[in-house]
């Protein structure tokens, strides 16, 4: 029912206080409650809440964090605020049954346009059991504190941002059936030193190569598990290609955007497949 003096001083790097629908629309904040914090922005569910923390945050020792309203449509909800003079589009929560994600998603409102997504939110996904597949395009910057964690069934993660991504730590922890995460940003930063472990299991239990997060050739920030996928000529960036109603595999492009090289497929293919002319 109320937020104390001080209660967030130690959390140096908490930056969102995110309010569920079980948050009391009356919540206390005490005087200085937000002295000395990290915190930017606090995440309303519903609107009483967001007028209720309106009122009281000029007296909580941080009277500039950002108060959001959350939005929802068709099921996933996130939410918008500024940050260094640009807009961010953070998802917080995506249906249950989700089975694939390409960043963007389909607004309720009659003939409003669609949400592109900016930032994958802490746990977004996680225990999302039946994702497979995601493509996050060029105006995701970001994926959160173990947003991809324990999606048993994911097989396939492209990060298309061609610059500079920023992963949370344990993102992509406990999937199992996690064949390749592919990015073709040329910089990273990886919080908390996160250095991801994608592997398969060969002819015995031990036997395991750390090789299937892929990143362009002379790419930095990634960590030591990273594959740079070296020594092949005009590899320009890494796409999904589809094989068929249930068949996805990785590929690297060549700068006309020709497929050349397939690099890892998923678990799932049809019987037969027709590769792309370049291969």
């Amino acid at each position: 029912t109320a937020i104390k003096e001080e209660a967030f001083a130690s959390a140096d790097r908490l930056s969102t206080l995110v309010l569920t629908e079980n948050t009391s629309s009356n919540l206390k904040l005490e005087t200085d409650c937000f002295k000395d914090s990290s915190i930017e922005r606090i995440i309303c569910s519903n609107r009483k809440q967001q007028k209720n923390m309106e009122k009281q945050i000029a007296d909580s020792g941080k009277p500039d964090i950002q108060v959001v309203l959350a939005n929802r449509s068709g099921g996933f909800t996130y939410y918008t605020y500024e940050k260094n003079n640009n807009e961010i589009v953070e998802l917080v929560e995506v249906p249950a049954d989700i089975t694939e994600f390409d960043g963007v998603i389909k607004s309720d409102a009659a003939g409003a346009e669609d949400i592109h997504i900016t930032s994958i939110g802490d746990q977004a996904f996680a225990d999302c059991d039946q994702l497979k597949w995601v493509t996050l395009p060029e105006k995701v910057t970001s994926i959160g504190y173990m947003a991809f964690e324990d999606c048993d069934s994911l097989e396939g993660v492209l990060i298309q941002n061609k610059e500079h991504i920023t992963i949370g730590n344990k993102a992509f922890d406990d999937c199992g059936e996690l064949r390749f995460v592919a990015s073709n940003a040329m910089t990273a930063t990886m919080m908390d030193d996160y250095n991801p472990s994608i592997y398969s299991f060969y002819q015995s239990d031990w036997i395991r190569s750390n090789s299937f997060f892929f990143a362009p050739e002379g790419a930095e920030g990634y960590g030591s598990n990273v594959n740079e996928l070296w020594g092949y000529n005009d590899i320009a960036n890494y796409n999904i290609a589809d094989m068929g109603e249930c068949g996805k595999v990785l590929y690297a492009a060549n700068s006309q955007g020709e497929n050349i090289v397939a690099v890892r497929a998923g678990k799932e293919m049809p019987d037969k497949v027709i590769l792309p002319e370049k291969t």
